[in-house]
């Protein structure tokens, strides 16, 4: 099973490396409980180093999003 989140634009850099060290910890604490799920975060583009950084010890795979002309919101695909 995998279990994927698209963050849209709705965090700010900071924000994105604290929610994905969260989920980083949160996965490590149980994991026997999340055995046979895979995990993937598509954080906005800006984001990826960041994020990938927080997850580097995890099992959650990170992917990205395409561009968006917009300054923030839910533009499915889209970054700004």
């Amino acid at each position: 099973m995998l279990i994927a989140g698209n963050w849209k634009m709705n965090t700010d850099v900071p924000e994105g490396r604290a929610l994905a060290q969260v989920i980083a910890d949160r996965l490590s604490t149980e994991p026997q409980s999340f055995e046979g799920v895979d995990f993937l975060v598509c954080p906005p583009f800006v984001h990826l180093p960041a994020v990938i950084d927080a997850l580097a010890d995890s099992s959650v795979a990170v992917g990205a999003q395409d561009v968006h002309a917009e300054d923030e919101g839910a533009y499915t695909s889209d970054v700004s």
